[in-house]
């Protein structure tokens, strides 16, 4: 029910108000007398405790009105109280045919032109528009041989300084009860427009495609948040825009004149800010006559664009660097001063080696220095040093490792040709064999291969890009990995810091994923605040490849599009449970919090029952429940 603030001129008018506000079972958080100068206040009031309507009279409604733009009702006096208002001025002035003014604002007095005749009066209305209008109305009313005046507070005031008779403009429950009625009608059909809103809204955001409403004129009145997303601006900053004003000349030209043509619009192919779509246009109709139009799209996958060769060559052999800078969330100083290096590296032609944790962004970083590079236009390959080995064995039927580094080497040969004017990525570097590593320092110091039944070495010219998750120089000291590929390696070395150090990126790294993971399985999901909190503050050891597989099943198998926390804290202790391991040189032990573990026990105990384990505890659902928040426990027994 919408609430309503009752704000009323004269202290006798509140008790007769407050019985009607029971007796139509009214919401009203405020209801009482309030002077004039005290009018904005009392709006200032209303708005703040969240009232919809507004009644008041006179002088102070108009205050009301222009100070909080609330919708504010008149209290209107009746035909009836205008009756009694004549026969109390009768009853001071003694005087045949007396001149009655009456002096006020039109929105609270009803018609009274027919009570001339019946009290042998004659009625002169002061209607003002400003309160500052009231008092010189009263010297008019004066000057021009009027007898009595009836008014409010301001003129009543007025006249007794200079001795004038007067009636105070006094409303009965008649007009309050009329008001308040007003008052509950319009706020049930507020109230069914506030629904039918909130029931269109949730069509439209549940809707895959982006939506927007378009008003005679094309601008925009709505979007949903499937079109906010896409392009990438919030309702509030598309409202008001045109349509045309998202995209190019000829696809506005294209818009235009299907509109002119009150035609509807399928499948049209338009790019819209920056983004190429398959949109739909359509009128709404009202009476046959056009008021609105709704237009709706969804976007084209992505096509790279290059030259038709080097495009049909490149996807033949898969050998394409889709990666680019661009895509890469950068935003914390880390990982900002790592973008800058690599854009810097880029420009280079010499070997690059990319340090970072399981799941960083280390072949994005190799892809976007190549497209940036000067060798873009060449094949872009990826050859992983840790499965290499075993790969070769399997495919030769061979058992025996002293022939995996023969294979090996021509495997290697093989795709540093492939690559041959362009790039080398070699995944996990520190997995390949010294032998492979004698031939990659050739490689990259000679610029020559020996590929398989060729006698001869053939000409290389291929930029080697490597990466490793350890650092090398203790596997040098090992002898485990050469010490002139590491002297290579390392000049151009950078490193890809772990999420859990980017403060800055973990927020919009979270959002990039889920929208690209909403865009490709085409479902839309909203986090609940309490959600993307816990994702946010979870470390993710495995980086941007977990945060991003662990999204891709939260999409899939959450039970509503809203994702709450407890869902959240669920599937993460699901896939990744807490498992206390024995320390060493190369582990982490991981610590769970012995009153998580005790809460949790209890809950299995109790099948999930709240109230059993408070009990047991002795401590309140209330207290149970802050601990539970606080230690991330969730209740699986919950449905």
């Amino acid at each position: 029910m919408a609430k309503i603030a009752v704000l009323l001129p004269r202290e006798e008018m509140v008790a007769p108000a407050r019985e009607l506000v029971e007796e139509l079972r009214l919401d009203v958080p405020i209801l009482r007398a309030i002077h004039t100068s005290e009018a904005a206040k009392a709006g200032e009031e209303a708005v703040r405790i969240g009232a919809e309507f507004i009644v008041a009279r006179g002088i102070q409604a108009r205050i009301l009105r222009d100070c909080t733009h609330l919708p504010t009702v008149d209290i209107h006096l009746t035909g009836q109280e205008i009756a009694v208002l004549i026969k109390q001025a009768l009853h001071i002035i003694s005087k045949a045919h007396p001149t009655i003014a009456i002096i006020g604002f039109e929105n609270m007095l009803s018609a009274f032109g027919l009570f001339e005749n019946v009290f042998d009066v004659t009625l002169r209305p002061y209607f003002v528009l400003e309160p500052d209008d009231l008092v010189p109305a009263a010297r008019r009313a004066i000057d021009e041989g009027a007898d009595v005046i009836i008014a409010g507070d301001a003129v009543n005031a007025y006249c007794e300084s200079r001795a004038f008779p007067s009636v105070f403009l006094n409303s009965t429950a008649d007009s309050l009860r009329s008001a308040l009625i007003h008052t509950r009608d319009m706020a049930e059909v507020s109230e069914r427009e506030k629904q039918n809103t909130a029931h269109q809204q949730a069509l439209l955001d549940y809707s895959f495609n982006g939506i927007i409403e378009l008003d005679e004129e094309n601008r925009i009145t709505a979007a949903n948040n499937v079109a906010c997303s896409m392009l990438k601006a919030s309702a509030a900053k598309l409202r008001g825009r045109t349509l045309f004003s998202l995209m190019t000349a000829s696809d506005a030209e294209i818009l235009k004149n299907a509109i002119d043509e009150n035609a509807e619009l399928y499948s049209n192919v338009i790019t819209l800010s920056g983004v190429t779509v398959v949109a739909n246009i359509a009128p709404v109709k009202v009476n046959g006559e056009i008021t609105a139009r709704v237009f709706s799209f969804y976007e084209m996958q992505k096509i790279v664009r290059m030259d038709e060769n080097a495009m049909r060559e490149k996807y033949l052999r898969r050998h394409v660097a889709a990666g680019n800078f661009e895509l890469i969330t950068h935003k914390s100083k880390v990982m900002l001063a790592a973008v800058k290096q690599a854009r810097a590296f880029a420009q280079s032609s010499a070997p690059v080696l990319i340090l970072g944790e399981l799941g960083t962004e280390k072949e994005i970083f190799a892809q976007s220095m190549h497209n940036t590079g000067s060798i873009s236009k060449g094949p872009f390959v990826s050859f992983a040093c840790d499965s290499a080995e075993g790969g070769a064995l399997l495919v030769n039927g061979i058992n025996d490792n002293r022939h995996a580094e023969y294979y090996l080497n021509q495997t290697l040969s093989i795709i540093a040709k492939q690559a041959d004017s362009g790039t080398l990525y070699l995944r996990n570097i520190d997995k390949l064999g010294l032998t492979a590593q004698q031939t990659l320092v050739r490689i990259i110091e000679d610029k020559i291969v020996y590929l398989p039944n060729d006698q001869y070495p053939v000409r290389c010219s291929v930029r080697i890009v490597a990466s490793s998750r350890v650092d090398l120089l203790p596997l040098v000291e090992r002898g485990q990995f050469r010490r002139d590929l590491y002297y290579q390696l390392i000049p151009l070395s950078l490193t890809v810091p772990p999420v859990r150090e980017r403060g800055e990126d973990k927020a919009p790294l979270l959002q990039a994923i889920i929208d690209e993971c909403c865009k490709r399985n085409r479902r839309y999901i909203v986090l609940t605040a309490d959600a993307r909190r816990k994702l946010l503050e979870y470390p993710w050891p495995g980086n941007r490849m977990q945060m991003q597989y662990f999204i891709e099943r939260m999409l899939i198998t959450t039970p509503s599009r809203t994702v709450s926390d407890s869902y959240i804290l669920r599937l993460l202790d699901e896939l990744y449970p807490p498992q206390p391991i024995m320390q060493t040189a190369d582990t982490r032990v991981i610590y769970k919090d012995p009153e998580a573990v005790r809460l949790t026990q209890l809950l299995d105990k109790h099948k999930g029952s709240r109230t059993e384990v408070a009990e047991e505890l002795n401590i309140s659902k209330t207290t149970l429940w802050r601990k539970m928040k606080k230690l991330g426990i969730y209740n699986k027994y919950d449905t």
